[in-house]
């Protein structure tokens, strides 16, 4: 009989020492979790940051883009109104030679 309360006690000491085991492992995974969803909640706001900041360079991107072909719609249309007047002050040159000949 003391034989059976001595294994009963030792069964008794090592299931308390692994359910103590298992309760420290439990809060230790916890405290895992913890610092896991912490680390998804940063990850999470440092993407939102970074795609806001995304879309905020593809619209000054687009924006400079567009001043640039103003620009550049700017530029051919005064170098097109410059070959305008020069075809027309050659054209006029050669009427006045075309009259100068005729004489």
């Amino acid at each position: 009989v003391l034989g059976d309360k001595a294994a009963v006690e030792a069964q008794s000491e090592e299931l308390q020492r692994r359910i103590a085991q298992a309760e420290s492992d439990l809060a230790a995974a916890g405290a895992k979790l913890a610092d896991n969803e912490r680390d998804l909640q940063q990850t999470s706001a440092m993407r939102s940051q970074l795609e806001a900041e995304c879309a905020s360079l593809q619209r000054l991107a687009a924006d400079e883009l567009r001043e640039a072909e103003a620009q550049r719609l700017r530029e051919v249309t005064a170098l097109l109104g410059q070959c305008e007047a020069r075809a027309h002050e050659l054209e006029s040159q050669r009427a006045e030679l075309s009259q100068l000949r005729e004489r």
